[in-house]
Parts: C-alpha cells; sequence; structure tokens
C-alpha cells in the first residue's frame, strides 16, 4: 500500500509509567500513524496499559535505554517512515 505521505512512528521508550502510558499513547495517536512503546523491564503493567490504549509494546527484560531491536528501522518495500524518538517525560512538561 502506498501513502500520500510518509508514515510518521513513535518510538517512546517507558519505564514503570503504567500511570501515564495510556494518556500518552492516545496524545500521540492524534499525531502519528503507528505508536510504538519500548517497555525497558517495567515491574508494573506499563506494557498492557500502553497496548490496551493502541500502541505497539516492544519488551525488554531489563531497563536498556531504548535500544531499538535489529529491523526496526529497516524500511518495508514502497513505504516510507520516519521515527521520532521520545521520552516519556517530555509529554508530561508539555499542557
Amino acid at each position: 500500500m502506498m501513502l500520500n505521505h510518509p508514515e510518521v512512528i513513535t518510538v517512546i521508550p517507558a519505564y514503570n509509567e503504567q500511570s501515564f502510558v495510556g494518556d500518552i499513547v492516545t496524545q500521540a495517536r492524534k499525531y502519528v500513524d503507528q505508536v510504538i512503546i519500548i517497555d525497558d523491564g517495567s515491574n508494573d503493567s506499563t506494557g498492557d496499559a500502553a497496548s490496551a490504549a493502541g500502541a505497539n509494546v516492544i519488551r525488554h527484560n531489563t531497563e536498556e535505554a531504548l535500544v531499538l531491536p535489529p529491523g526496526l528501522a529497516l524500511k518495508p518495500p514502497g513505504v516510507a517512515f520516519t521515527v521520532v524518538k521520545l521520552r516519556i517525560k517530555n509529554f508530561l512538561t508539555v499542557k
């Protein structure tokens, strides 16, 4: 499928952000085509909350400071996209 514009994907690392991640995903989905949450070994339900809000979730067993899995940055044939890396703390300061 060809898009009329480049697909915009945001990648957001999260560690024990269960209280905030659902709202962040909901807000981010208004502006991007896809939200990927990197759950960096959270001890709470961060990944589940992100998934329930519509994000794709990649889970690490330990906090790895946003190490993107191999292949995530590979462009599928016929699709242009941009990966934007954000931190949840940045969203919390924006009103």
